[in-house]
């Protein structure tokens, strides 16, 4: 009797664990199609959200500046604003330079709030440009650049016929100076100067990075392109400075030589395009603040920062105008120690955040999942 009551009792425990592996196992297959369901959905809405995203956080934050100014920084900056006026009084300095000169203390946007507030207490003046600039970006010379940028738009040859686009500066001086009509003349002549051979300066830091990125074995794909294995941008009329690769990994890289911080939007276009595209992304600027910095590397995009204005030997005299402000210039005739460092660094610390429903609908035609880990440095 006692050995059928056990047979019993373990049939039972046999048949009720047999209903709990069941019922687990048709609970595992609901929450997989549930969590799908949801993950596909969110993907979807993510898809739909980004420019929506990317229009909020540029009112919330042009350039990412608000988000470091503030009434008692914007005050410091004026003092500071009119320190330097006071111990320049004989010279005009264009906001632009202002901006440059007090980048390592206050986001450029914080500067131009202070010249702003104290426009009663010094001589501000706007003038309006109209900029002769030349399409420079089929033309390799930088000194044919710099040639064609003298040129009249009657006697320059069809390949360097510049057009015409108007560009608002802001001056500011001393208040003390008054009479200062040749000194204007010539500041705006130096910035016009600099804005007109801006495509060269841009390609001089392109051929830098370029020059940077081979020493590591990394490998050119194109130049001014959107397109990558089979994929395109289509949502704007835009391209990447250029996209590099070694055996498996693949990076976009964009470049930005200029006085200014690079425009948030244009940088929020270019990453959502890597990310279609299954490219990591590199962005490589003389200037940016540090909380756009931190929020770009939160994204997985590499960051390198200049520091000094670099510009070819071919434009020696602007780069004495613009040492002359106190700003740091460098003519470099190839990329620096410290520069393939950084280059480096950006490489191995940047990784891909590629868009699961554009890989779904256009995968590409070879090479390793857009979601693998972290990009690696060529051997």
């Amino acid at each position: 009797m006692l050995i059928r009551m056990l047979i019993h009792n373990a049939r039972h425990r046999s048949v009720t664990l047999r209903f709990q592996v069941i019922v687990l196992s048709r609970l595992t297959r609901v929450w997989r199609g549930l969590t799908s369901f949801v993950s596909l959905r969110l993907l979807q809405l993510d898809r739909q959200m980004t420019p929506l995203m990317a229009t909020r956080e540029h009112r919330t934050s042009e350039n990412c500046s608000e988000s470091e100014s503030g009434s008692g920084a914007t005050t410091t900056a004026a003092e500071t604003v009119l320190a330097i006026l006071r111990a320049n009084p004989r010279t005009v300095f264009t906001q632009q330079i202002l901006c440059v000169l007090l980048e390592d203390q206050f986001a450029h946007q914080t500067v131009r709030d202070a010249i702003s507030g104290i426009a009663q207490r010094i001589l501000v003046e706007k003038r309006v440009l109209d900029l002769s600039l030349s399409d420079a970006d089929d033309i390799d010379d930088v000194a044919d650049v710099a040639r064609a940028l003298t040129l009249s738009s009657t006697s320059a040859p069809a390949q360097f016929r510049p057009t015409r686009k108007p560009v608002e500066i802001l001056l500011a001086r001393a208040k003390s100076f008054r009479d200062a009509t040749k000194p204007v003349n010539d500041a705006v002549a130096s910035f016009e100067s600099y804005l007109g051979a801006s495509a060269a300066i841009g390609r001089h830091l392109e051929n830098l990075t370029l020059d940077a990125a081979s020493r590591t074995g990394i490998r050119l794909v194109g130049r001014s392109v959107n397109t990558y294995r089979g994929r395109t941008w289509s949502e704007t009329n835009e391209n990447l400075d250029f996209i590099i690769e070694d055996d498996d990994w693949y990076w976009g890289i964009e470049v930005k030589n200029q006085l200014r911080a690079p425009d948030e939007r244009e940088l929020e276009r270019k990453w959502r395009m890597c990310r279609s595209l299954g490219l990591a992304f590199i962005v490589v600027a003389r200037y940016m603040s540090a909380f756009c910095r931190a929020r770009w590397e939160s994204r997985g995009v590499g960051v390198v920062l200049m520091g000094a204005v670099q510009l070819p030997h071919e434009l020696a005299e602007m780069a004495g105008k613009l040492e002359a402000y106190g700003l740091r210039v460098e003519r470099a005739v190839e990329s620096s120690v410290e520069f393939r460092q950084q280059i480096a660094q950006a490489l191995f610390c940047s990784y891909q955040e590629a868009d699961p429903l554009y890989s779904r609908l256009n995968p590409p035609d070879g090479g390793r999942d857009a979601r693998d880990d972290s990009p690696r440095l060529a051997a």
